[in-house]
């Protein structure tokens, strides 16, 4: 079965985020605990997330404001390029 027709491409772009922020912070986990240590490390981490959190708030309003079905349906359906810039 093709599960890429069973996929959103929300879901898809969500995975993909997830999956580079776990390799980010796996790599770049060891070497704050062992410099700053444990809490400082989750104190770290925890700053980083509220500001990309705020940052999303900020700077992409337009996901607040887009329907569900119709942001669906724009990423189920392939584009050119001159769309894409619209």
């Amino acid at each position: 079965m093709d599960r890429s027709r069973w996929t959103s491409c929300p879901s898809r772009s969500a995975g993909i985020a997830n999956w580079l922020a776990n390799f980010v912070v796996g790599i770049s986990y060891l070497t704050p605990l062992s410099s700053i240590g444990r809490s400082a490390t989750f104190f770290l981490y925890a700053g980083i997330a509220i500001v990309s959190v705020v940052f999303m708030w900020l700077r992409v309003p337009e996901a607040m404001v887009v329907p569900f079905r119709r942001s669906r349906r724009n990423c189920a359906r392939p584009r050119s390029p001159s769309q894409l810039r619209r």
